[in-house]
């Protein structure tokens, strides 16, 4: 897993911001395109399996912190039910 990971990110000039990765039928929605890049170079450059390392370094990352507390605030908590038209 480590060689392709590997393989992967040394396919382009610059992975952190053009790695393109294919998703098929099952992408999910957890992470943005841009994320999955951060994590796929930061696992390629820690080294696959350093679990411990990733987290750390997902913690320490701004994006990652940004999406975490948006994704924690709510502008409306208990919104009205609309009525149907």
């Amino acid at each position: 897993m480590a060689t392709a990971l590997k393989a992967k990110v040394q396919s382009t000039d610059n992975p952190w911001n053009t790695l393109t990765l294919k998703y098929g039928n099952n992408r999910g929605k957890l992470f943005t395109e841009e994320e999955d890049r951060f994590l796929v170079c930061m696992t390629n450059e820690l080294g696959y399996g350093n679990w411990d390392d990733l987290k750390r370094e997902v913690r320490r990352a701004p994006d990652f912190r940004f999406e975490t507390r948006a994704l924690t605030l709510s502008p409306n908590p208990n919104p009205e039910p609309q009525p149907k038209p």
